[in-house]
């Protein structure tokens, strides 16, 4: 759970199938030695079909956004033909379910959506 870090943009894959990024700002609070520390995180989630096209007109930034992803792992090379090509693992969040959250001050409000299947 964390707040949208940016506004989507919806995009398709060469095959066709819409896809969007969210980009979230997830933030950890905790005490250390009487003192409050905040630590934020920046993931991207991505979500494909139906529920990208669902998510792009409804959530906006610093929307509360809850979801639930699966990790991804891809191996790919960077500066291909240069002296600086190397390979690279890229980690993604694919997106599996989300909620619409109320936002409070920082936002709109908004019904709930549903958790897709």
């Amino acid at each position: 759970m964390g707040r949208v870090s940016r506004d989507l943009v919806l995009r398709y894959t060469s095959t066709g199938e819409p896809v969007i990024n969210v980009g979230m700002a997830i933030t950890r609070r905790t005490m250390k030695s009487g003192q409050r520390e905040e630590r934020t995180a920046f993931v991207d989630v991505a979500f494909f079909g139906e529920k990208a096209e669902l998510l792009v007109g409804r959530l906006r930034k610093c929307d509360l956004f809850y979801c639930v992803g699966e990790i991804d792992q891809i191996d790919r090379i960077t500066n291909e033909g240069t002296d600086r090509e190397r390979k690279e693992r890229k980690t993604t969040v694919i997106g599996v379910s989300f909620q619409l959250l109320p936002n409070g001050p920082r936002g709109g409000k908004h019904d709930p959506a549903p958790i897709p299947e």
